[in-house]
C-alpha cells in the first residue's frame, strides 16, 4: 500500500510538472505586484467591495509601501480633519490580499 501511494505520488508530480521547467522554478515565487501604483489599485477594488465607493472616495489618496515583501496601502484623512480611521491594506508580492480594515 504505500509503495503504491509512493508511486501515485511520483506520478502526479511529473505530470503537473511541464517538461521545459525545472521543479525549483514551479516552486520559486515570482513577485507579480512590484510597482506601487499596482499595490494602490488591488486595494482600491478590495476597498470598495468591503467599504463601498462613497468610503473609498473619502480615503483618497491611498499611499503604498513595500516591506519585508509585503504591501501596505493606507488611505489619508482629509485635508484638516483627523477624526475617524482611515483604510488599510496589506498584499503580499504575489497579490494575496493578507488584510483590508477600516478604523473608526
Amino acid at each position: 500500500m504505500k509503495r503504491a501511494i509512493r508511486i501515485f505520488l511520483m506520478l502526479i508530480t511529473v505530470f503537473l510538472v511541464p517538461a521545459d521547467r525545472t521543479w525549483e522554478q514551479v516552486t520559486q515565487r515570482k513577485p507579480l505586484v512590484t510597482k506601487e501604483q499596482t499595490a494602490i489599485r488591488i486595494a482600491e477594488a478590495a476597498l470598495a467591495e468591503a467599504y463601498g465607493e462613497e468610503q473609498l472616495k473619502a480615503d483618497m489618496p491611498l499611499k503604498a509601501k513595500l516591506e519585508r515583501g509585503v504591501w501596505t496601502v493606507e488611505g489619508s484623512f482629509p485635508q484638516g480633519f483627523y477624526k475617524g480611521g482611515i483604510a488599510l491594506v496589506s498584499i503580499t508580492e504575489e497579490g494575496c490580499i493578507l488584510s483590508v480594515t477600516h478604523g473608526k
